[in-house]
């Protein structure tokens, strides 16, 4: 059985030791809380909680599930040497983590809110280890909580984070501007949680190139200018042009590659 220690008391760590509980590979030994306020989200669970980073107990694997400007100062008052000490982060090479201890990263490629339900088999984990002879017992941690784990490096993670940050973090600031707009006119945003679900299940199954849709690719000018009629906010304005100039380049790309295999 693995033992773990979990510091930090945000997302990550509340998803890991809500994942982790009742697993037979699996012994969570503590959860490092700076907040005691945030103890309240662990009470589900019989971990043990620890205020005092000094007191952290005995562990195989020390998971660093805080932000990203903390680790490598939450890493260096840890009160011991050559333990596996790991983070969770997507952009942050492995190099934060302090040469006292021996590297790993354990990134789950999901963006995660406490109190939701997620399935985590469905979640790609990426990791990295600096020490070969630790990619074992980091892939048996993978595996507890995922049945999709990678190995990449820090180079290739923090392109993946790029990613994730344009699909996730940027389609959800659509919601919100598109949310805004009808919320303005009086209009309901509700009315279009099927076609975001639809868009998201398509791309399960053709490329994003090919599920394409919409007058920006058939070049429909009359609706594009009735759009931008329709749109007083100066920024919102610009975004809808960028985009439909990104759009068009992306499928005039398409069919100059199509032409040319001609």
């Amino acid at each position: 059985m693995i033992r773990v220690a979990i510091i930090g008391s945000g997302n990550v760590a509340y998803h890991l030791a809500k994942c982790l509980h009742g697993k037979q590979q699996v012994s969570v030994e503590s959860i490092w809380v700076r907040n005691p306020e945030k103890e309240v989200l662990f009470n589900t669970y019989t971990y043990r909680i620890c205020n005092d980073i000094h007191a952290l107990p005995d562990a195989d694997i020390y998971v660093l599930a805080v932000s990203d400007s903390s680790i490598a100062s939450v890493c260096a008052q840890l009160p011991f040497k050559d333990k596996l000490v790991i983070h969770t982060s997507g952009a942050t090479n492995i190099d934060a983590i302090c040469t006292k201890q021996r590297g790993g990263v354990f990134y789950p490629l999901q963006s995660f809110s406490i109190g939701r339900v997620i399935d985590y088999n469905k979640i790609t984990v990426l990791l990295e280890t600096v020490n070969e002879s630790d990619k074992p017992i980091l892939e048996k941690l993978a595996s507890a909580f995922s049945n999709r784990f990678a190995w990449v490096s820090s180079e290739e993670r923090v392109k993946y984070h790029l990613a994730a940050t344009l699909v996730n973090n940027f389609s959800n600031h659509f919601y919100t501007l598109s949310e805004l707009f009808l919320h303005k006119n009086n209009l309901r945003f509700d009315l279009l949680k099927p076609l975001i679900l639809e868009t998201a299940e398509k791309v399960q199954h053709l490329s994003p190139k090919m599920a394409q849709t919409g007058p920006a690719k058939r070049l429909d000018l009359p609706t594009l200018e009735r759009h931008l009629s329709l749109i007083e906010d100066v920024d919102l304005r610009h975004l809808y042009e960028i985009m439909t100039m990104s759009i068009r380049k992306i499928h005039d790309d398409l069919n100059r590659e199509k032409n040319g295999h001609r």
